[in-house]
């Protein structure tokens, strides 16, 4: 393949731009941008651009170019017959450049530019589905053109979004897709039916644009508008389309509808096969798609095993698996042997041998059918190779057995009725074939919800051990990224029963089998050793991160949340999320929670600064901490910890912790929206003057602020979501009593994040304990004299358009005394703890 990329083939030569657009792909995108013309520039240019090197400052340059407000995207008017702007030349070939924007906004993980280039491209497309029912024959071929445009976006849109890639056989659907796409992604499909319903047409005017709705395209939100617009038009749709359908119903607790889905699905076995017989006159069975989804949609365990009985009781079908090489078994096995297993357990050790056939755990195993059991593995074993089934049906057949396993062990964990002693017994009945992460996962963390941390640990050691004696092509299988999110929780919390540090034991766990990427693709994507030993192989992702950041706020340590959140993306290739500043906000509001400006706290900071210390200890301790924290090899372990003696103020000085949090939440947030600043508070204070002037002229009721133009590149991968302005507001309202709370619901109505309704019960009761004077407000409903909670309340309502959404008066009244209630209960049990 060439490493040119030239346009010259299909938009009009411009010999003025023709050097850049044939510039190599090596080339750097912000090289290219400086060299455009100061006007003249064409949107086909920008696509070559965008095919170039990319990185976070060129795309926070080209987002004004597309949209037409640099000047540079002017028409030249000393080169005759150049596109105008509005043309539908021009806006075919500026969409081309915004799906191109949209792809490279994935992959380089800016998605704080996803929503101003789905507005542009809406507003393009807009224009061309317009022109296409005007001067279309049909409607249908108009559909089919608008269906072809908007599925391109979305694949542009979510070609690298993924956040993890679906097991086999499983749906992928945009669950599995980042927050900030899937947001993106929900608001097209919500278009794209908006047009199709104005049209009078449906998603069978294409069908790989169904395909897609109905597959990757398909999430909880946008599941009943889909089903309301097929069920309108008639569309029919295939059994594997119900499947999908059926899968994302039970994942988002729509059971009843799961079920009816399932039916559809049926009803070509039912109509055609029913009482049918095999060759052998046998009655044809159902297949196994139909039982691994009915068992998604079951209630209860017991339900769950009964529809699973067929497959959980198949024979595994003599699957063995071989070792690649000499070299690599012993690799394993002397990598092996530094794991960090406890003391009563070997590294070395033999696999467990193949467990019995399961039983359902409300009762025991029997001899009858311990030999029916072997009865069936010896017909098996000794069937003949010429009867013997193909290597690629036998797969298939794994792969249910295995789906069919997870899906049961999820419900055995889930459910209050199964104890931890059946769901151990039951985690000893899985066969080897179907031993692994997916299944080992939720027996785990069911274990860890039952507080059985013993015989947790044990499944976890099994899981070691296998895995050190596995190959390389088995081992990505055996322990992924959520297990080992899980196991490091287990050990945490077995570590504190003991008086040990949980965070200190969970990181051991992650830092151990974490990889470390060892360089960066062109897009910034970590790369990691393509054959790694037992040691850092296994790639992490942000649901780690979260997990050690979640233990780090519920044992109030930032410190070490803070250090993770700083080294995670260069040691373990993991970027942190709004989930994680959410967390790293919380571990700072608990650690001012637990070290309260009281009397004791008072005392022991007297004692810490003054007692049996000289003055060159007290100037050389925070030295030599900081020395400790520096010395320690970046590759340590040690280094993510807090070393002994450690104290806050011995390594930040005065700063809080919640200091350090509000300042990189407010990085994050002006880092990347700097016209945030501009936005003005919907409840503004001035001096005695100015509020008797509003008798004369009352203020009109604060409007909504325009959106931000995104700009930034440090934190361009975090956009606030509405869990962490959750964590942002509670931790300024109860510490900070001089910010500006209604700001701050103005800074999220700018970005459209719908505060939750304890987001809006803690900002009005603030805001009610801290108004000053009331001033008369023009409502529409006339002029009234307002207090501050009343204006932030018709502000919400006014935002929100529904009052039923928006906290009332009496709502927050009743929080508050729920508050003092459990302030009154804490500082009780403050009392008698340290009485």
């Amino acid at each position: 393949m060439s490493n040119t990329t030239t346009f010259s083939n299909l938009y009009p030569p411009d010999s003025a731009l023709d050097r850049i657009a044939s510039l190599p792909r090596s080339t750097d995108a912000v090289d290219a941008l400086d060299m455009l013309p100061p006007i003249g520039v064409k949107p086909y240019i920008l696509s070559a651009i965008m095919c170039m090197r990319m990185s976070t400052p060129a795309l926070a340059r080209m987002l004004p170019m597309l949209d037409g407000t640099d000047s540079c995207m002017r028409p030249d008017p000393t080169i005759p017959g150049t596109q105008q702007p509005g043309s539908l030349t021009w806006t075919r070939a500026n969409l081309d450049a915004i799906a191109l924007f949209l792809g490279a906004c994935t992959r380089l993980r800016a998605y704080i530019y996803l929503r101003p280039a789905v507005e542009l491209a809406l507003r393009e497309l807009h224009v061309l589905d317009k022109h296409d029912r005007m001067h279309a024959k049909e409607p249908s071929s108009a559909a089919h053109k608008v269906l072809a445009r908007y599925h391109r976006l979305l694949v542009c849109l979510t070609e690298s979004a993924w956040r993890v890639r679906p097991q086999a056989g499983t749906v992928q659907t945009s669950s599995l897709l980042r927050r900030p796409v899937k947001d993106e992604v929900d608001r097209i499909v919500m278009h794209v039916l908006a047009e199709l319903d104005g049209m009078g047409c449906s998603l069978a005017t294409r069908k790989s644009t169904l395909s897609a709705f109905l597959g990757p395209f398909l999430s909880a939100q946008t599941l009943e508008p889909i089903m309301r617009h097929i069920a309108a038009h008639g569309v029919a749709i295939d059994e594997t389309q119900w499947h999908r359908v059926a899968s994302v119903a039970f994942e988002c607790g729509k059971v009843a509808m799961g079920e009816q889905c399932l039916k559809r699905a049926a009803e070509p076995h039912v109509k055609q096969q029913k009482r049918k017989k095999d060759a052998d006159g046998e009655e044809k069975s159902v297949p196994d798609e139909l039982l691994l989804l009915g068992a998604l949609g079951a209630r209860t365990f017991n339900d769950a095993l009964t529809t699973l009985m067929p497959l959980v009781m198949r024979p595994a079908g003599g699957v063995t698996t071989t070792k690649d090489t000499d070299t690599e078994t012993n690799t394993a096995s002397e990598d092996g042997a530094s794991m960090p297993l406890d003391q009563d357990s070997s590294s070395h050790a033999e696999p467990p041998p193949p467990p019995p056939p399961p039983t359902p755990p409300s009762t025991a195993a029997t001899p009858e059918t311990a030999t029916k059991a072997d009865e069936q593995t010896r017909e098996q074993s000794d069937s003949s190779p010429a009867t013997a089934k193909p290597r690629k049906q036998i797969l298939n057949l794994q792969d249910s057995q295995v789906r069919a396993w997870s899906i049961l062990l999820k419900r055995a964990a889930t459910d209050n009725a199964v104890s931890s002693d059946d769901l151990f017994r039951l985690a000893e009945s899985i066969p080897d074939v179907a031993v692994g992460a997916a299944t080992l996962t939720p027996v785990l963390h069911g274990m860890m919800e039952r507080n059985d941390l013993e015989r947790g640990l044990t499944i976890w050691r099994t899981a070691q051990k296998r895995y050190s004696h596995a190959t390389r092509r088995v081992r990505q299988s055996l322990l992924d990224a959520p297990l080992l999110s899980v196991a490091g929780e287990v050990r945490g919390r077995a570590a504190a029963i003991e008086n040990a540090n949980p965070v200190n034991f969970a990181i051991k766990t992650v830092d151990y089998y974490g990889a470390r990427p060892v360089g960066a693709n062109v897009w910034g994507d970590p790369e990691f050793e393509p054959h790694p030993k037992v040691r850092q192989s296994v790639p992490l992702d942000t649901g780690v991160l979260n997990m050690l950041l979640r233990m780090c706020a519920q044992l109030s340590t930032p410190s070490v949340a803070f250090r993770l959140w700083r080294v995670a993306p260069e040691r373990w290739g993991v970027s942190p999320d709004d989930v994680s500043l959410a967390y790293l906000l919380d571990s700072a509001r608990a650690y001012a929670r637990d070290n309260q400006d009281t009397m004791e706290s008072r005392v022991q900071m007297m004692k810490d600064t003054f007692s049996f210390r000289t003055l060159s200890e007290l100037v050389t301790g925070p030295r030599r901490l900081r020395n400790v924290l520096q010395k320690a090899s970046p590759d340590e372990t040690r280094a993510l910890f807090d070393p002994p003696g450690y104290t806050w103020r011995a390594e930040y000085g005065p700063t809080q912790p919640i200091e350090v949090a509000r300042g990189v939440f407010e990085d994050v947030l002006f880092g990347n929206w700097p016209d945030l600043k501009h936005v003005p508070s919907p409840v503004r204070h001035g001096g005695t003057i100015s509020e008797l002037a509003t008798f004369v002229s009352p203020r009109r009721l604060a409007s909504a602020p325009p959106a931000p133009r995104p700009s930034g590149s440090t934190y361009a991968y975090i956009v606030p979501g509405q869990r962490a302005w959750d964590a942002y507001i509670k931790l300024i309202a109860y510490h900070f009593p001089d910010d500006d709370l209604p700001l701050t619901l103005a800074y999220m109505r700018a970005l459209g994040v719908v505060p939750a309704w304890s987001t809006m019960l803690v900002a009005l009761k603030m805001i009610g304990e801290r108004e000053g004077p009331r001033m008369r407000v023009a409502t529409p409903k006339g002029t009234r004299l307002m207090r501050d909670e009343e204006a932030v309340r018709a502000y919400l309502e006014d935002w929100l358009q529904d009052t039923a959404k928006v906290p009332s008066e009496a709502d927050v009244a009743e929080f508050r005394k729920t508050q003092e209630a459990r302030r009154a209960a804490f500082v009780r049990q403050r009392i008698l703890h340290h009485g």
